[in-house]
């Protein structure tokens, strides 16, 4: 599989003051695979150590053909996940 990051993922996680890396990570180790059915898209939720302390990041991304395109990278409640999930704008993603 390849990765590969557009331009709006490095503009937010610059903002963001998250390093690019995370995004692989957290699509490495994840929690959770999910749909948003809202926007047609590819949610990865995973949990990862980021200023001393063990947090919760969102990544958006498209699969075409082989790679993975990362779009957006988040910080997250477990509780935001939860409502989304409840909301039924977010399923699990079959894997």
């Amino acid at each position: 599989m390849k990765f590969a990051y557009r331009t709006h993922f490095k503009f937010r996680a610059k903002q963001r003051k998250i390093p690019v890396g995370f995004a692989k990570r957290v699509y490495n180790s994840a929690d959770g695979y999910y749909i948003d059915k809202l926007r047609n898209r590819h949610i990865v939720v995973g949990s990862i150590s980021f200023k001393n302390k063990m947090r919760t990041f969102a990544v958006v991304y498209d699969i075409i053909e082989e790679t993975v395109e990362f779009i957006t990278i988040h910080e997250l409640s477990k509780r935001a996940i939860q409502n989304k999930l409840n909301s039924g704008r977010w399923q699990h993603e079959k894997n």
